[in-house]
């Protein structure tokens, strides 16, 4: 039947970037096998990914780059990503980053922990990538908002 849909697309499609270019994010991960579909599947939507596989990095990184997102995990071989997250949260320079911590840690309140150090979002591993993807965009556009 005309003007009716026949398949529901479950890939979440990027919008349209109001400045034209490609949205940066730094995805911080030790995992090397999550840090590679990670960075495939932001780069698939358009995204410019920076890696960093420990937490040492961080900060300059993220005060150099001024990416759009970051994309933190909390279990890293140098510190903590609670820590670098409250760290990001506290510096003039990146407080205005979001940040989404991605854990597979089952420590208990560590929901509560990453609010209260400044992350935006937290998703627990494993978890649907397209829910990252989507929370990722929804981020970076909140903070445009404030911009």
């Amino acid at each position: 039947m005309p003007g009716y849909i026949s398949e529901i697309d479950t890939q979440p499609q990027p919008d349209p970037l109001p400045t034209g270019g490609q949205r940066c994010i730094l995805l911080v991960e030790d995992d090397p096998y999550q840090l590679e579909i990670l960075e495939y599947r932001l780069q698939e939507m358009n995204f410019a990914v920076t890696t960093l596989n420990r937490g040492r990095d961080v900060l300059e990184t993220a005060r150099q780059l001024q990416p759009d997102l970051i994309l933190l995990d909390i279990e890293l071989p140098d510190t903590s990503g609670l820590e670098l997250c409250a760290e990001l949260a506290d510096d003039p320079a990146t407080s205005a980053i979001p940040v989404v911590i991605v854990s597979g840690t089952e420590q208990t309140d560590v929901v509560r922990a990453a609010r209260k150090s400044g992350c935006k979002f937290f998703l627990c591993k494993p978890y649907d990538p397209n829910a990252l993807l989507l929370i990722a965009e929804h981020s970076i556009r909140e903070a445009d908002r404030w911009i």
